[in-house]
């Protein structure tokens, strides 16, 4: 099988994914917020890519929202719509967990677990195929991306 081929964007996805699932995990504290975001995109160089992490948290003069409360926000919309595809993004990144478990999506399992799966136990712990687990979470990381480039223009 052939693993498709992942572009930079996709990493920097990954790790506003990640910064998200920390920030779910742990109470809310941003790691990346808008400003700063905004501010490495448009000091790029052509060809440069951001390296992401370590924001000044939620404390925007402007009052913009985080990246990671504008993800959540993503999520919750997706969820009206494909509840299946924002349980499985949640899963893949850590991001919310306890609240998959209080709502019956998964049975308890602590996120050290969560985080040693593959995505095979993942798609087993949320009782869909490995099919339609990658599916749903890349139905999912479109629809982030989407909310996300839309709301930093």
């Amino acid at each position: 099988m052939v693993r498709p081929i992942r572009t930079q964007a996709d990493k920097d996805l990954d790790d506003l994914l990640f910064a998200w699932g920390r920030w779910c995990e742990f109470g809310g504290e941003p790691t990346v917020n808008t400003a700063s975001f905004q501010s490495k995109v448009m000091a790029l160089e052509p060809g440069e890519t951001i390296t992401m992490g370590g924001g000044s948290g939620p404390s925007d003069p402007l009052g913009r929202d985080s990246v990671e409360s504008m993800i959540e926000a993503a999520v919750m919309r997706l969820s009206e719509a494909d509840i299946a595809a924002a349980n499985v993004l949640r899963l893949q990144y850590q991001a919310g967990i306890r609240s998959l478990v209080k709502r019956g999506v998964i049975r308890s399992v602590s996120a050290r677990m969560v985080e040693q799966m593959n995505q095979d136990a993942r798609a087993r712990t949320l009782g869909v195929s490995l099919r339609t687990y990658r599916r749903k979470l890349q139905t999912a990381r479109v629809a982030v991306q989407d909310d996300l480039a839309r709301g930093l223009r």
